[in-house]
């Protein structure tokens, strides 16, 4: 009887523990989050640390102080907060996997959202295929496109762009300037004479 007492209340608190972790949670903007979604992290909102990702430290959570925005956040646990974020919405505390780092950290969704240290729905590519241009090609195209000689200036740019520490030399001694100055004209005539204009291939500046 006893034994049965005993296995009866085992199977009670293993349910109780199933029962306090969800598989997904539906935050107040109405994004539903499940278990092995990626979200992202948001900017830190002081020099100091996040206020609503914590990590563990010991036996206690604290401010979590690495600026991790934008790092990808894999959700892997879902609990409930045991207090409300409006009158209709209940806090949830997510357990999440930072990629770049490996660490676990712990978030109350809703506040994070609102407080943009966590973005539930990353913005999606207008066009995912599109290829990237970087800001040397710009330059070649705008010079081609707009037919502009080469000048010194845009060589310095150039230079700034692939070498920030030559760039300075060049900056501060026209000799060291003048013994790159056929190297990188050279690279931005091929840059400029090998650009695809006849493809139907969608281009997109990165984000500065």
């Amino acid at each position: 009887m006893k034994r049965s007492l005993f296995s009866l209340c085992c199977l009670f608190l293993i349910a109780g523990t199933v029962l306090a972790q969800d598989t997904s949670v539906q935050v107040y903007d109405g994004t539903t989050i499940k278990v092995g979604d990626i979200i992202q992290a948001g900017h830190k909102p002081s020099i100091y640390q996040y206020n609503t990702i914590k990590v563990m430290e010991g036996n206690y959570l604290r401010d979590f102080k690495e600026d991790i925005a934008f790092s990808k956040l894999e959700v892997i646990e879902i609990k409930d907060a045991g207090r409300s974020y409006t009158s209709s919405v209940k806090e949830s505390t997510l357990k999440v996997h930072e990629q770049s780092s490996g660490k676990e950290l712990f978030i109350n969704i809703n506040d994070a959202i609102e407080k943009g240290e966590v973005i539930a729905k990353p913005a999606q590519r207008l066009y995912p295929d599109a290829k990237f241009l970087s800001d040397d090609s710009l330059l070649a195209i705008a010079l081609r496109v707009n037919k502009l000689p080469i000048t010194d200036q845009q060589i310095l740019f150039l230079i700034s762009l692939k070498d920030k520490d030559l760039y300075k030399k060049c900056k501060a001694n026209e000799f060291e300037y003048n013994s790159v100055k056929a190297e990188y004209t050279k690279q931005l005539e091929d840059m400029m004479n090998d650009f695809d204009f006849t493809s139907n291939m969608t281009f997109q500046r990165k984000a500065i």
